[in-house]
């Protein structure tokens, strides 16, 4: 009996023993939950702060005007980049189009300066399509900016949801761990309020957020347009060039092409004398008769017996005369030829 009631008391303090145990094992585990839980609220809080500082820093440098001109000018450096190579490609067209009018025959020139035009065309549509890539590059980065926002506040909102779950997840452990009930609901209610409130302050920043893109943009947005205007006026001044030049070499190769022909018939002209000449010579030396075959060949004229007395009395006449002048002048001249001193001594 004595011995039964011994062991009852060894296994009744066994009992106990391992109670006392397990007992102090919970309060252990319970406190180191509780510390765990502090831990894990204490990051939840700092983790929902660096995402509303954050969102707070996003807000600060969106609501600044000063870097609106510095953005517009990247904008537009953007744009010029993106349609460089096709800007080039389409000058180079139109140069050689250009070139193309010169060379062109005359039934080809109409087609050339079809082509010279399109290709012209093809340099304007690059600027205005710069234009609009302008306004484009400006619209996205407003609504990339916006997804920015956005993406801070979701982060801001999941940290403070996180905060709130872990308030709730201290309490439990504060409950479990034997703090006072007056001492963790009065701590847990602050800190389901901070929560709130963070989650309250994210959906706020994201509103100033999007109010100061929206004005941001706004400032980028006149120089934006105004630079869109002037490349698109800028593409249109250099159609009516370009337009300008295709007519002057049309203009340069048809005078070319008049002069040529010009020339080529006073060089014609200059030629057909000189041979008619050479044909009219050889037709004189190959048809052309001896003088006294021709006078032989003529018909004489001729005349009655009355003209035939009156030409010989006529004849007569002048010849009596013509004697005389010499029969009388020539004794005179005789003499003064004897009276001259001799030339030579």
């Amino acid at each position: 009996m004595a011995r039964l009631a011994l062991a009852l008391l060894l296994l009744a303090a066994t009992l106990a023993s391992s109670v006392a145990q397990a007992q102090e094992k919970k309060a252990d585990d319970a406190k180191k939950a509780l510390a765990d839980a502090q831990a894990a609220h204490k990051d939840a809080v700092g983790h929902a702060q660096d995402a509303l500082r954050a969102l707070k820093d996003f807000v600060k440098k969106t609501s600044s005007q000063e870097g609106a001109r510095r953005t517009a000018s990247a904008i537009q450096q953007g744009a010029a980049q993106v349609n460089a190579g096709a800007l080039k490609d389409a000058e180079e067209s139109f140069r050689g189009r250009l070139a193309a009018i010169a060379d062109a025959k005359s039934d080809a020139r109409k087609a050339a300066v079809e082509e010279a035009d399109r290709a012209a065309q093809g340099v304007t549509d690059v600027g205005r399509r710069q234009a609009r890539e302008t306004r484009s590059i400006w619209s996205q980065m407003q609504k990339d900016k916006k997804d920015q926002a956005k993406a801070l506040f979701e982060q801001a909102k999941r940290a403070a949801k996180a905060t709130a779950k872990a308030a709730k997840a201290l309490k439990r452990a504060a409950r479990k761990a034997g703090v006072e009930e007056s001492d963790f609901e009065r701590a847990a209610d602050e800190n389901m309020d901070v929560a709130s409130r963070m989650e309250d302050l994210a959906k706020d920043l994201q509103d100033e957020a999007n109010d100061s893109i929206e004005s941001f943009f706004g400032a980028v947005e006149g120089y934006v347009e105004r630079h869109s205007d002037a490349v698109a006026d800028e593409a249109s001044r250099h159609r009516e060039d370009m337009h300008q030049s295709i007519r002057s070499a049309e203009r340069k190769a048809r005078k070319e092409q008049a002069e040529k022909a010009l020339q080529a018939k006073e060089e014609e002209a200059t030629s057909a004398p000189s041979s008619k000449s050479m044909d009219s010579s050889s037709a004189q030396d190959g048809t052309s008769a001896p003088t006294e075959f021709l006078a032989a060949a003529s018909p004489r004229p001729t005349i009655d017996r009355a003209s035939a007395v009156g030409f010989v009395a006529v004849l007569m006449m002048v010849s009596t005369g013509f004697a005389f002048l010499i029969s009388a002048v020539s004794p005179r001249r005789r003499a003064l030829v004897r009276a001259a001193p001799p030339l030579l001594g």
